[in-house]
This record gives C-alpha cells, sequence and structure tokens, in this order.
C-alpha cells in the first residue's frame, strides 16, 4: 500500500467518524426535544390536575360559607320575629336623641 493510499483510507475512516459524530449530535438534540416536549407535558397535566383540585376546594368554601351565612342570616330573622316591639320605649328614645336630652 503507498502512503497515498494510507492517507486516502485515513481521511475516509475521519470523514466516517465526522460522519457518525453529526449523527450522535442530531440523535441527542432529537432525544433532548422528546425528553423537553414530555416534561412539559407532564407538568402541564399536573397543572392541571392542581388547578382542578384548588377549584373543588374553593367551591367546597364558597358552598360552606353560604350556608353559614343563610344560617346567621335566619337565627337573626327568628330573633327579630320573636322580639318584642315597644313603641313607646322607641319614641322616647327618638326624642330623646333629636332633642339631646338624656
Amino acid at each position: 500500500m503507498s502512503s497515498q493510499d494510507v492517507l486516502e483510507r485515513l481521511f475516509e475512516v475521519e470523514r466516517k467518524a465526522e460522519e457518525l459524530v453529526a449523527e450522535a449530535r442530531a440523535e441527542a438534540d432529537r432525544r433532548v426535544v422528546a425528553a423537553k416536549e414530555s416534561i412539559e407535558r407532564e407538568r402541564g397535566l399536573r397543572n392541571e390536575a392542581a388547578l382542578t383540585e384548588a377549584r373543588q376546594v374553593r367551591e367546597a368554601a364558597e358552598k360552606a360559607a353560604d350556608a353559614e351565612y343563610r344560617s346567621a342570616l335566619d337565627s337573626y330573622r327568628k330573633l327579630l320575629a320573636a322580639a318584642a316591639l315597644d313603641e313607646a320605649a322607641f319614641k322616647e328614645a327618638c326624642e330623646r336623641g333629636l332633642t339631646g336630652a338624656t
């Protein structure tokens, strides 16, 4: 084998090595992109699940607050309905308030 044949063979091996490195780099890039997409999908699913849970907690808290409000309002209305109306005392209090008498 002549020295020129040896050099050509070495250049051919180097070209093949460069092709292998380029293919490996491209494959690594594809895998990185696929991994990032997978992570983003999983993150999106986790975020959606957390959002759904937060909404359910909020709705339950709103229902509980609404029930508490209605109960308090009903109690207040019952208390008012049971209270005796003393018109004479009310009139006297109004007159004291308007005239400044104590």
